[in-house]
């Protein structure tokens, strides 16, 4: 029997997937990354490591398919910068994660532009993205400079790294939901805008070629395994049921939460949230709204760094049980939006050193900021919220989503959501494919007191020095099904 190969690269691991032609899962195996934090606001890769893991969970898995392996697609973590060289394919720097936000000073230069480039890109001016990695890169690291200098430089998303080196003959490409992450990218046109190019001093010789996700991207060096679809981890997850209902928001909770939906065929204009690519081809497109919270299972991991508690073990019992938590302005890796701040402390109010109520309180953040999202997103014309990601198995969390926003919340039985939907782009959108059913469905209850809390966290983001609220928001706690 053919099947599909999924290879989803993610911030903590890179797993390999193979499925049956229907979407039944075959095999699978998974390797963990590693990252170092060698300061503050510093989150650095080893791409050596990265494309060493991809290749041993592809080698785990293509012994089981048991028939021909039709097609693959690679699906990798975005705004993850990689600097190499053009012709042996050796990195020159570490891998500046998404979550890096070295370049935050930098960019204050750029902040005259912001308009413009919102305009042009769907994003706002932010350290997480390609851009300001670049630049800093460019200014700061030697090996980059003199690459430079000699012409044999290349820039681009984690997802061109492991193309280049995975696929026969190195070739040099950024497919369209990658590059559209990276300040540089014209979401209208789908192509490198020259112009911003020039704003930012980044060479457009040095960048790869932009490219649709779904395509003939070349064949896995090795095999015969066309790679089909080249995405956006977030891009893929949002198709783990296919094609995304236009009632509905998709939130993949693992990391950070992406609150995602469809936007149709033209690119939207979001004063606060992000436009993005949810797949193309060379004659089509689809367009996204998204939402981002940084701070979610990067949160966590902050908060155990601090305690002896296992706070995940604990959170299932202490969600249900626990009503005082404090709040906590939840700025792990920066506000992201609708706020986009990087210079807002994360803090408990009031303090406390319980670990349990602590980690309440980083939960409760969670869903608050994912409301605050969905309040961008014109939520009058939702019917149902589609959860996916490793911390969707907090029914506490799922829960307090549903309650805020008084809409279900329906959570997938399969945690592959990212694989599943790389292998239904990669297989070319089959209709026959096999749906994942939801696992449960969170339906909203009336929980004044967590909304009186939303009402407060909101106002205590909202109350900060210099801080403009998003004209779209009406006030502390005003959703509009709430």
């Amino acid at each position: 029997m053919e099947c599909i190969l999924a290879i989803d690269q993610g911030s903590h691991a890179s797993r390999a997937l193979l499925f049956d032609a229907h979407g039944g899962v075959i095999a699978r195996h998974e390797a963990g990354v590693d990252q170092r934090e060698p300061h503050p606001g510093w989150v650095e890769l080893s791409p050596e490591q990265v494309l060493e893991t991809v290749r041993a969970v592809i080698g785990e898995v293509l012994p089981k398919a048991g028939g021909p392996v039709r097609c693959a697609g690679l699906a990798v973590q975005r705004s993850t910068l990689v600097a190499w060289h053009r012709d042996s394919g050796r990195a020159l720097a570490p891998a500046l994660s998404w979550q890096d936000t070295r370049c935050r000073d930098l960019l204050r230069a750029f902040a005259p532009h912001e308009k413009r480039i919102r305009g042009v890109t769907g994003l706002p001016l932010s350290p997480h993205y390609l851009a300001g990695k670049m630049r800093w890169l460019l200014d700061h690291h030697e090996a980059v400079a003199r690459a430079h200098a000699e012409g044999a430089l290349v820039m681009g998303p984690l997802a061109s790294y492991l193309a280049w080196h995975l696929l026969e003959g190195h070739p040099l490409i950024a497919d369209h939901s990658n590059a559209a992450r990276s300040l540089l990218f014209d979401l209208g046109r789908l192509q490198w805008s020259r112009d911003l190019a020039a704003l930012f001093r980044i060479d457009p010789e040095s960048l790869p070629a932009c490219v649709p996700t779904l395509a003939a991207h070349g064949v896995l060096a090795g095999t015969a395994i066309p790679l089909t679809c080249l995405c956006g981890d977030q891009n893929a997850a949002i198709h783990a049921g296919g094609e995304p209902p236009e009632d509905q928001a998709l939130l993949n909770l693992g990391t950070g939460a992406f609150l995602l939906r469809d936007a149709g065929e033209t690119p939207p204009a979001p004063d606060h949230l992000l436009a993005g690519i949810a797949w193309s081809t060379a004659g089509a497109r689809r367009y996204l709204l998204e939402g981002t919270v940084n701070g979610v299972g990067s949160a966590i991991r902050w908060l155990q760094q601090q305690t002896d508690t296992d706070i995940l073990r604990g959170l299932p019992e202490w969600l249900g049980e626990i009503r005082d938590a404090p709040l906590f302005v939840n700025s792990i890796g920066g506000l992201g939006s609708p706020y986009w701040r990087q210079d807002v402390e994360a803090r408990f109010i009031p303090a406390t050193r319980s670990a349990a109520r602590r980690a309440v309180a980083v939960i409760d953040s969670i869903a608050f900021l994912v409301h605050r999202n969905l309040e961008e997103m014109h939520p009058d014309s939702l019917h149902a919220i589609q959860a996916s990601g490793g911390l969707s198995r907090l029914d506490g969390l799922c829960q307090r989503i549903a309650d805020l926003a008084g809409l279900p919340v329906h959570r997938h039985e399969d945690p592959e959501a990212t694989a599943r939907g790389l292998a239904w782009l990669a297989a070319n959108r089959p209709a026959h494919w096999r749906r994942s059913s939801p696992g449960s469905t969170f339906r909203p209850a009336n929980n004044a007191r967590l909304k009186q809390r939303y009402g407060e966290f909101v106002d205590l983001l909202e109350r900060g020095p210099g801080f403009v609220p998003p004209p779209s928001h009406k006030g502390p706690g005003s959703g509009s099904r709430c």
